[in-house]
């Protein structure tokens, strides 16, 4: 560690441009993704984004924030709150740095999703010595910027990444307050309301960011797993328009297991009264409601099943 800082800091005092860009202050602590099926834990401070853990060779490299650009805002954008932003920044491999002759720049564009969500498409580009570099000539989402045309990635372009410690959210973002019928199809969770009825409570909390699922287990007794709710957001997958939700809960075992990202049409109203729902880890492998691995179905519970007030 006291290696690691003290190349940091030479890298600041060689170049003073690295270590004025700064990440915003919402992206700052630690994240979850799953990235080419790898699980990563990341730390985002300042101007340094570093995989805390993941593989071992991993854990060896950080990048550093070199120039960002904070995208306008759009009519209609996707997202609920904050920026969209392309970030330019320098990767560093401590156990590689001599076997590489240029420079490794990442362009990461960051679509902002909630305080708790956000999806990000990296790509990698070498420069030799003697090459100008800009942004704006290698990133490809803002190469036509000065047209005011940006490229940035949709959602099946992109990786999830949750944050690990996060921020209370309503739930009535995601679910109307009441109880629920849920019935669940395919591989998650599969003894969960397969032969039972199963219940997911919505009820406003003095803190109102927990959903609550009740079911009967193999054993005949009643289980409970209670979610976090990271926030909800619209956007477009193959010219339709989706409504997504994150969750969590800590009561599954398996960090990757724990999160899912919820996809239904937007605004779609089903006769029954029903509204289906697919899941994933990562948002990306979600591209409509019919062919998932995960699937559920929500509908009202029995009219007697109300909120205590």
């Amino acid at each position: 560690m006291k290696t690691l800082l003290v190349l940091l800091f030479v890298l600041c005092f060689q170049r003073e441009a690295l270590c004025d860009c700064q990440f915003p202050a919402e992206l700052n602590g630690e994240w979850f993704s799953v990235e080419n099926s790898i699980p990563l834990r990341l730390g985002i401070s300042g101007s340094f984004w570093n995989e805390i853990s993941g593989p071992k060779d991993s854990q060896a490299s950080y990048m550093t924030c070199k120039d960002i650009f904070i995208h306008p805002p759009r009519p209609g954008q996707d997202g609920t709150q904050g920026n969209n932003m392309t970030v330019l920044m320098e990767y560093h491999n401590m156990k590689h740095m001599n076997e590489i002759d240029g420079t490794v720049n990442v362009c990461v564009d960051i679509l902002w999703r909630s305080i708790n969500v956000v999806q990000y498409r990296k790509e990698y580009i070498v420069t030799f010595e003697g090459q100008y570099v800009s942004m704006f000539n290698i990133c490809p989402s803002v190469t036509n910027a000065y047209k005011g045309e940006f490229n940035l990635p949709t959602t099946l372009e992109t990786t999830t990444m949750y944050r690990w410690m996060s921020f209370p959210m309503k739930c009535s973002e995601i679910f109307q307050p009441g109880v629920y019928q849920i019935d669940y199809e395919k591989h998650w969770m599969k003894e969960v309301c397969r032969n039972s009825p199963c219940l997911l409570t919505a009820c406003p909390t003095r803190r109102e960011d927990k959903l609550v699922l009740s079911y009967a287990a193999s054993d005949d007794n009643t289980k409970v797993l209670t979610f976090d709710c990271l926030g909800s957001w619209n956007a477009t997958v193959n010219g339709r328009e989706y409504t997504y939700a994150a969750l969590r809960s800590l009561d599954i075992n398996g960090i990757e297991e724990s999160y899912k990202c919820m996809m239904t049409n937007r605004n779609a109203k089903f006769p029954d009264g029903k509204e289906r729902w697919v899941m994933s880890t990562d948002c990306n492998k979600l591209y409509n409601t019919v062919f998932a691995s995960e699937k559920l179905t929500i509908s009202k519970a029995s009219p007697g099943m109300k909120c205590e007030k």
